[in-house]
């Protein structure tokens, strides 16, 4: 394991800023082949595979890697593409069954490319919402004066899922650190935002559970009954004024609710400890954030000057 908590040299400086983009408080990193050709990645460090799209991999003429053979069966790999030097993001240095290459997925997607939590893990990150820039920093580089918390989990087999505490009305939640939440607005959740219906937004989650005994205390809080579009249905979200992290209070915060067993049963068996939710872009757009995989931390620092959130 000590072998990947190293940065290649290539990446070994103080602060390396990468190519990314921030849609609606989602986080893209955009990378460039050595011919010019722009990749579009989503970033979810509540995501498993590093992957793309088979009709990305040929387009781009990725060569082949070995197949691997997964709990759901063979998996078909390719090389990590090698990027223009002045438009590169890192390759992932922790992946112990793709080997650091890339799943390749059937179907389109709406992006070139994913990368979860096997692509942030072993490293340290900076994520600036307010300033919309997502850094790589060298060991040793935490930036002076921002908070720490403990960000743990399990690392064996692959399980990077970080996991914080997080205070909701007082009481100590523990929830994934889920940079990747997402929100794909119906009717109601887009006339709350003033976006269209259909757009992805970031978000955080919160199992049903929660969700009523908050609704119970507070029956005042904003609720928006159609809020999420997830497959065939909706979901709620509720806007929570006020989440405390790090010691700093911010909000108000949008939460989408997911069935418990989401979170109680599936979500859990792959953090340290259960979870009860997961904290996301809708609160984390308040903070200058960062992720120091190798020593099981986050530090936030309020960004100030964020717009409110719907």
């Amino acid at each position: 394991m000590a072998g990947l908590l190293s940065l290649s040299s290539a990446w070994a400086v103080d602060r390396q800023r990468l190519p990314a983009e921030f849609v609606h408080d989602r986080v893209f990193v955009v990378p460039h082949l050595q011919d010019g050709t722009p990749l579009r990645f989503y970033t979810d460090s509540g995501g498993g595979w590093n992957m793309l799209p088979a009709e990305v991999a040929e387009r781009i003429d990725l060569q082949p890697g070995p197949t691997v053979q997964g709990d759901d069966g063979s998996q078909e790999t390719v090389e990590f593409p090698v990027f223009a030097t002045d438009a590169a993001i890192p390759p992932p240095v922790a992946d112990r069954w793709l080997d650091n290459r890339l799943a390749v997925v059937a179907g389109r997607e709406s992006t070139d490319g994913f990368l979860g939590n096997r692509w942030f893990a072993a490293r340290i990150w900076e994520f600036d919402y307010m300033a919309r820039t997502l850094a790589l920093l060298e060991p040793g580089n935490i930036p002076q004066g921002m908070d720490r918390v403990p960000m743990t989990m399990r690392g064996d087999d692959n399980m990077y899922w970080p996991r914080i505490v997080v205070e909701v009305d007082g009481e100590s939640i523990p929830m994934l650190l889920d940079t990747g939440a997402t929100a794909t607005l119906s009717a109601g959740g887009a006339e709350a935002y003033g976006l269209s219906a259909g757009t992805e937004v970031a978000t955080s989650f919160i199992t049903r559970g929660h969700f009523e005994r908050w609704l119970g205390r507070h029956p005042d809080w904003p609720v928006v009954a159609d809020g999420d579009r997830l497959g065939n249905g909706v979901l709620p979200m509720i806007r929570v004024p006020e989440v405390r992290i790090a010691g700093h209070s911010v909000g108000p915060v949008w939460f989408a609710v997911r069935p418990d067993r989401n979170f109680t049963e599936f979500m859990s068996s792959m953090t340290d400890a259960p979870v009860e939710g997961a904290i996301g872009g809708s609160a984390l757009r308040y903070f200058r954030v960062v992720l120091d995989y190798p020593g099981q931390a986050a530090y936030f620092t309020p960004s100030g000057g964020v717009s409110p959130a719907p």
